[in-house]
């Protein structure tokens, strides 16, 4: 547990003034649009929705600021990820890191979870508070701050605590279901440094075509395919008993079904594991990783 308190403070100290810009950008350019842009969704949309207005805007804020700023965090955190073997070699402090009583595995592994994990689910909070500083501006300025607090939180909130917790507990799902082709990006930039980048996708391309006009079928896209469709699916499925909102009946309904609707998409998206797509993944994944922590502990 200290081994593993250790690393994660290495993460943290490393990366946590990026993690802090990153983080903040999205609210910044969201004050900056809602504080100085012009309103005009207010005359536009009102006829449709009517006073459902303010909680539609509400909805929208969370919505895209949670979608934004984890997409960005997790972008972020693929990138940082795909150079993680090889990012104290330019210095040679591998060799410090080396000498430490710190096994290999969890030089690696903490380091993955940290970023392809921990970070993401954190950036989902950050979304939702970014989000609902957002509301707060923008309904108070086109409706009065009084708008913004009578709104329906007694159902909103339900609705955003489950959506976010469906969401963040389908993360580790869908990095286990990519694992294969983050695990082969990192063994790839460990072997062929930034050259991996390139080698990993000409190599499966090739590989893929020479199945192609061998055996008339390509597995390796196939395969990816079935990998990020269930990474989708782990993360968000949508409600098909809901498929539109088009008045303030249906936007209530909606939101009153969203804590349903996610424990039937999670359980769903814990339904796809069973499968052998997933079995082929984690063999893949287990030998990479095996292979990460052999050429580490031969890289000084």
């Amino acid at each position: 547990m200290n081994t593993f308190k250790a690393l994660v403070q290495r993460e943290w100290l490393q990366h946590r003034f990026g993690w802090a810009m990153v983080s903040i950008a999205p609210l910044v350019v969201a004050m900056l649009i809602v504080t100085v842009g012009q309103n005009d969704f207010k005359d536009e949309l009102e006829a449709e929705m009517g006073t459902s207005m303010p909680t539609m805007v509400t909805i929208i804020c969370l919505g895209v600021s949670t979608a934004v700023t984890t997409a960005i965090l997790w972008a972020t955190s693929l990138i940082l990820t795909a150079g993680l073997a090889r990012r104290d070699h330019a210095d040679r402090s591998n060799e410090f890191w080396l000498s430490m009583p710190v096994g290999h595995g969890a030089s690696l592994g903490v380091p993955l979870l940290v970023h392809l994990i921990a970070v993401p689910v954190v950036a989902i909070g950050i979304g939702l508070f970014s989000g609902i500083v957002a509301s707060l501006v923008l309904v108070s300025r086109a409706y009065g701050f009084g708008e913004w607090l009578a709104l329906p939180w007694g159902v909103m909130a339900p609705a955003a605590a489950a959506t976010a917790l469906r969401v963040a507990a389908g993360i580790p799902l869908a990095v286990l279901w990519l694992s294969p082709l983050i695990l082969l990006l990192v063994l790839a930039t460990a072997y062929f440094r930034s050259w991996g980048l390139v080698v990993l996708p000409v190599g499966l391309a090739l590989a893929d075509f020479g199945m192609q006009r061998i055996a008339g079928f390509t597995p390796i896209t196939d395969f990816l395919d079935r990998l990020f469709h269930n990474a989708g699916v782990a993360i968000f499925s949508p409600d098909p008993a809901h498929p539109g909102v088009e008045n303030a009946g249906e936007l209530l309904d909606a939101l009153g079904n969203a804590p349903a609707w996610a424990l039937t998409g999670l359980l769903h998206a814990l339904q796809a594991i069973v499968s052998p797509t997933m079995l082929i993944a984690l063999l893949i994944s287990a030998a990479s990783f095996a292979l990460l922590v052999h050429w580490r502990s031969r890289s000084a």
